[in-house]
């Protein structure tokens, strides 16, 4: 009978940890929020844009898993810390332009114009916007976002004060050499892509800070398991940032979900950039 007890009593705690495991992962863990907080040190940043505030998110992934109070959730992190810029890459939706009702489309536009950046807003398409494109530019458009695509954006107080942003569009029917894009060698750039594999196409680029969503950093991040499933478009950078001769890539989490409403290790995020110069 004692061996019995102890079976039952080892059998009914492994349940117990599966479950609050599978609680966690499914409830806990879709509801959390996570701010994460990024200095960057450059001399190429000029002294007029030390303290500049960039809000970084992606993959919001309307539709699925993601509601009105996700949106919510974000809008008001955001306008909380008052950024200068606002980087959007990609993903707004995970719908078929069937699905897509007038209340989403008015939601969805609700959401981003009250979104609020000094500098103004800016974006990239993503994967699953392919799927309605038309709709998405207009949502864009009406929102007081700018898609850029395959073009840099000069941003900052004046015209010797600035840093170039520049967005990746790798679907775009006007090719253009990526070299081309990142001339400016002297002036902090950011590239803002969708695929973070796109990083390894921008090697001879002169980039300081990439910055890219897709993987939804693993959604479920089991390192060793994760190795052998990855999607298209992040099979060699997958999750967390990559020093590559000072050229940073960093894939954030995202905000949504994808095929099944659940995180582990990899909490739903906005990232804030803020820039530093380093006085010679």
């Amino acid at each position: 009978m004692d061996v019995l007890k102890k079976i039952i009593v080892i059998s009914l705690s492994v349940l117990c940890v599966i479950g609050l495991a599978f609680y966690n992962v499914t409830e806990v863990n879709t509801r959390r929020l996570r701010i994460r907080e990024e200095t960057v040190r450059s001399n190429k940043i000029d002294e007029d844009l030390d303290g500049f505030l960039i809000a970084f998110f992606s993959d919001v992934c309307y539709g699925s898993f993601v509601n009105e109070n996700d949106l919510n959730r974000v809008l008001e992190t955001v306008n909380a810390y008052k950024p200068d810029l606002i980087v959007f890459t990609g993903d707004l939706i995970d719908l078929s332009e069937n699905d897509m009702t007038p209340d989403m489309v008015d939601e969805l536009k609700s959401f981003l114009s009250s979104l609020d950046a000094y500098y103004g807003k800016y974006a990239v398409m993503g994967d699953h916007d392919r799927n309605c494109e038309t709709v998405l530019q207009e949502i864009y458009s009406d929102s007081g976002f700018i898609l850029l695509s395959n073009k840099n954006q000069i941003i900052g107080p004046d015209s010797d004060s600035y840093l170039v942003l520049t967005g990746i569009d790798p679907f775009a029917q006007e090719k253009q050499s990526y070299t081309e894009l990142f001339m400016d060698a002297v002036h902090y750039s950011i590239a803002a892509v969708h695929y973070p594999d796109t990083f390894a196409e921008l090697e001879n680029c002169s980039i300081d800070l990439c910055l890219a969503g897709h993987s939804l950093g693993g959604q479920i991040y089991i390192p060793i398991v994760n190795m052998f499933h990855r999607d298209y478009g992040c099979q060699q950078y997958y999750h967390g940032k990559t020093d590559r001769n000072g050229s940073v890539l960093d894939i954030t989490n995202g905000i949504g979900r994808r095929k099944t409403d659940a995180r582990l290790w990899a909490d739903a995020e906005i990232v804030f950039y803020t820039l530093r110069p380093i006085l010679q």
